[in-house]
């Protein structure tokens, strides 16, 4: 009896070609919020909404492209910043 209009954080990540680890860490800085869970203890799984999947696909990106940029690996990229 899975709600159709759920989806978890695992296929989630699967459905968008990202890490789990990258869910959860937008979900950490408040990119992005769940729904809520699956269940009523904190180990039951995070499901989104599916009314949200493009919202948090997009947020996800973004922040993937953000985080990407952020290590200074070419220096002369970042001395003007």
């Amino acid at each position: 009896g899975v709600n159709p209009s759920f989806i978890t954080q695992n296929e989630l990540a699967r459905e968008l070609g990202v890490p789990v680890s990258r869910i959860t860490a937008a979900i950490e800085s408040g990119i992005v919020t769940p729904a809520g869970r699956a269940g009523n203890h904190k180990h039951s799984a995070i499901v989104f909404d599916r009314a949200d999947l493009e919202r948090i696909a997009s947020a996800i990106r973004v922040s993937g492209q953000a985080r990407a940029t952020a290590p200074c690996t070419r220096p002369h990229t970042c001395r003007n910043a």
